[in-house]
């Protein structure tokens, strides 16, 4: 059985590569637990597509808890490149010193 494709996945190529990016999380949308059940937004889900991104791109966000690998102590926020605003509100580098 085919997963559902979830609406607000954007994944295409652009001249610098490819792009994939949940738009939830890219604008800031802070949908209920409901509302992410209702799309079968699951954390499992949402941890394929931050994996998915983090493969793509290097950086990744997803709405909601996840869990990630944070890199050298960083908070998953800063190991994920978030933004500030989709990533709970903590604008952090993962550039070294």
């Amino acid at each position: 059985m085919a997963e559902k494709a979830c609406p607000y996945w954007r994944d295409y190529d652009s001249v610098q590569g490819r792009v994939c990016f949940c738009a939830l999380a890219a604008f800031a949308r802070h949908p209920s637990p409901a509302e992410l059940k209702a799309l079968g937004c699951t954390r499992e889900r949402r941890t394929q597509c931050f994996n998915t991104m983090k493969a793509v791109m290097g950086a990744g966000c997803v709405p909601g808890d996840v869990e990630t690998a944070p890199a050298a102590g960083l908070t998953p926020a800063a190991a994920s490149g978030g933004d500030a605003a989709a990533c709970g509100g903590r604008r952090a580098s993962t550039r070294a010193g």
